[in-house]
């Protein structure tokens, strides 16, 4: 999952652990969208749903 997020353009850092079932995404929003990086995940054969940061 991690390096499904990390190959999209505008994703700079992608950090997932596998425990808490969550990734956190630092990412340029003009170049990458939340509704793309859910569908790399998915591709990934994992779940994906934005949270609010906190």
């Amino acid at each position: 999952m991690q390096l499904a997020l990390a190959r999209l353009e505008g994703v700079y850092e992608a950090k997932v652990s596998f425990g808490e079932q969550r990734a956190w995404v630092q990412y340029d929003p003009q170049k990458v969208t939340a509704a793309q990086m859910i569908e790399a995940v998915q591709r990934a054969g994992f779940g994906a749903e934005v949270l609010a940061s906190d």
